[in-house]
């Protein structure tokens, strides 16, 4: 008899034309052709890109403005921004300094010489009065949106380190990170298992499980220090690998997530037979439901690792199977 809702779990098909979560909404569909989004006005349009890090010229998240690598621009102005946030106010505000700086440099008659600018100057006043000028409400410079400025001051904190180069993409979203596939063992059901996907996380200071897994296999939990944990019997995939264990689980509901911002074509195991894996396709990306970390870190580790055909990932041994970690290619 095979668990509940088994017929829609299937961890090792890769989704096709798989593509990110969108952030305002959080389902898997480009920001641009989500509802919600296209509903908001310019300006609310203009907020979600900055809060959520989009690329303002292709609504990408994967990299920032000046790394875009895209040549499309707006349909209606041809600036170097998207269509949809071509009537947000900070837009416009951009486009029209841009133009006039166009004008300037067509038509640099037009520009005022330094002579005629000492003549048109204005009377020299004190300094007591251009400090009250100063203060005064009337030359306040009108204030911009927090989702702006956010996007600003993120602008300015890219600048404070090297730029990697056009021609070299920058991949943080293309790492191999050790996904495995993991029965858990469903107490009502004596003998029988639910197969799920989780992570090795060696940072994490204690292993963690989605509510949502907890409820769904009704697994018992208790209290410890105001946080909830769940028993929970794990086992590896594969019957060759002799490895069973009972451990205390967090509760969480950072769980389940996508481990990978992009798909990722490269495949590490393509010579590595599907017995020896814990993941049989580690380019998945389903989501990871359980993620253990240092307090059983130890117990499933295994000295040992073999390169792949992908420069820079290794296969590393647990008693689980391979795991794969690594970068695809270069990062700047």
């Amino acid at each position: 008899m095979a668990p509940k809702n088994s017929k829609n779990i299937n961890p090792t098909i890769r989704p096709r034309g798989w593509i990110y979560s969108c952030g305002l909404c959080k389902l898997d569909h480009p920001i641009k052709t989500c509802k919600k989004f296209l509903c908001l006005e310019p300006d609310a349009r203009f907020d979600v890109v900055c809060e959520y890090f989009y690329c303002i010229n292709c609504l990408a998240c994967s990299h920032t403005k000046s790394n875009c690598p895209t040549t499309l621009s707006c349909q209606i102005c041809g600036g170097k921004h998207n269509t949809l946030l071509h009537y947000a106010t900070p837009i416009k505000a951009m486009s029209t300094t841009r133009q006039s700086r166009h004008e300037q440099r067509q038509h640099p008659a037009t520009r005022p010489s330094s002579s005629t600018r000492s003549k048109s100057q204005a009377p020299i006043r004190s300094t007591s009065s251009v400090r009250q000028t100063q203060r005064s409400p009337q030359n306040k410079q009108p204030s911009t949106s927090k989702a702006a400025q956010h996007h600003m001051f993120d602008k300015n904190r890219f600048k404070l380190v090297q730029q990697p180069p056009k021609n070299i993409p920058f991949g943080w979203s293309k790492v191999f990170v050790p996904t495995v596939q993991i029965k858990i063992s469903i107490p009502e059901q004596p003998g029988m298992w639910h197969l799920c996907r989780g992570i090795v996380n060696s940072q994490a200071t204690v292993s963690r499980i989605a509510v949502r897994l907890q409820s769904e296999l009704r697994l018992e939990t208790f209290e410890y220090r105001n946080t909830r944990f769940a028993k929970v019997l794990i086992a590896a995939r594969l019957s060759r690998f002799n490895w069973k264990r009972e451990i205390r689980a967090m509760l969480t509901n950072d769980l389940p997530r996508k481990p990978y911002d992009l798909p990722i074509d490269a495949n590490p195991s393509s010579d590595f037979p599907e017995d020896t894996l814990a993941d049989p396709d580690p380019r998945c990306n389903a989501t990871v439901e359980l993620e253990i970390g240092a307090d059983f870190y130890k117990d499933i580790h295994r000295n040992g690792s073999l390169d792949t055909e992908i420069p820079g990932v290794i296969a590393e041994q647990t008693a689980l199977g391979y795991v794969f970690i690594g970068a695809i290619g270069k990062i700047w």
